[in-house]
């Protein structure tokens, strides 16, 4: 809004008022000088009204009511002089005011545009400080990822190694246990390995009931390879035809009689006699056609109340032609 060009055209219109209450008032005073002049008329109202209205003059009444609205008009005039006046006045510290405020504003403008750009600068920098910190915080939660996929890598590598150990201690003992062959497995290889036996042929127990069984007496041996290893086990089989049963020769002394000794002499009479036996265990087959004398590991293996089968490797021989003392007494001992 263009203030100058408003505050003009009402100064102009109080001017236009101003001259046309000049004019009044000019006109007002010739009816004064008039009236001053002019001799008092003896005429009564009534009259004076009539003539007035016969000839066209002013009565007297008329002419007060003139003068009282003059008068009325005069005073209206000076107090829209005043009040003209005091909006003059009004206006021009209101321009004043508004030069100051204009001054003030211009002034704020041009701060607000130093602050501006101020805080261009500052919402630059913040933003680049943001962009750092957000670059980086981007690479530490890579890192921390990184880091604990490591970690739960490493955990895990740690549980391996440990399983991996305990499974070599298991296999340096040359027994196999669950923790390395796990029950599932050892029954799945029972099984498919009974499906393939001849029939003269069976397992020592059967894998569905008596899984623990082979727990308990089954060895293995370890071969180590580059990226490999291998745990052989030893699985007994039982043959039906060739089952032997196990015999422990008692070799006790006898006393000798005298009558039987050919070079008597005083101290005869306190001799015993006792047996040169080959061997004091050994096997017969249940038809007594064969015979094997067992060695002392193999001893050991076949008196082992936990296992229930041995494993002979001696030879095998017939009865019939054997020469050995011992079975020559246990042949006589059945006969």
């Amino acid at each position: 809004m263009d203030y100058a060009s408003l505050f003009a055209n009402r100064l102009q219109d109080i001017q236009d008022i101003q001259s046309l209450y000049t004019e009044l008032r000019t006109k007002a005073g010739e009816y004064k000088l008039i009236a001053s002049t002019r001799p008092r008329r003896a005429i009564l109202p009534i009259v004076g009204k009539a003539l007035s209205y016969l000839f066209g003059t002013v009565s007297q009444s008329e002419f007060n009511t003139i003068k009282h609205n003059v008068k009325k008009l005069y005073k209206n005039q000076e107090s829209i002089i005043h009040v003209v006046d005091q909006s003059l006045s009004i206006l021009n510290v209101s321009r004043i005011e508004i030069s100051k405020n204009r001054a003030s504003i211009n002034s704020l403008i041009l701060n607000l545009k130093q602050f501006e750009l101020q805080f261009q600068g500052l919402v630059a920098n913040l933003t680049n400080e943001v962009t750092l910190i957000k670059n980086f915080l981007s690479l530490d939660y890579k890192l921390k990822f990184i880091l604990d996929e490591l970690k739960h890598l490493t955990l895990q590598c740690l549980r391996y190694v440990e399983y991996f150990n305990d499974q070599l201690n298991m296999l340096s003992l040359g027994h196999i246990s669950p923790s390395v062959l796990k029950p599932a497995d050892l029954k799945s290889l029972l099984l498919e390995i009974r499906s393939q036996l001849p029939s003269t042929v069976h397992l020592s127990a059967d894998p569905s009931l008596k899984l623990w069984h082979y727990y308990k007496f089954l060895t293995c041996s370890t071969k180590l390879d580059v990226d490999k290893i291998y745990v052989i086990l030893t699985i007994p089989l039982l043959d039906s035809t060739k089952k032997l049963e196990i015999f422990y020769a008692h070799n006790l002394p006898a006393p000798m009689q005298t009558k039987y000794v050919h070079a008597k002499t005083p101290h005869t009479s306190g001799l015993v006699a006792k047996y040169q036996l080959e061997s004091q265990m050994f096997a017969v087959n249940s038809e007594r056609t064969q015979y094997v004398l067992l060695t002392e590991s193999e001893v050991e293996v076949c008196t082992n109340r936990l296992v229930k089968t041995c494993s002979i490797k001696s030879p095998l021989y017939p009865i019939n032609l054997s020469q050995l003392c011992v079975i020559a007494l246990f042949m006589q001992t059945q006969n």
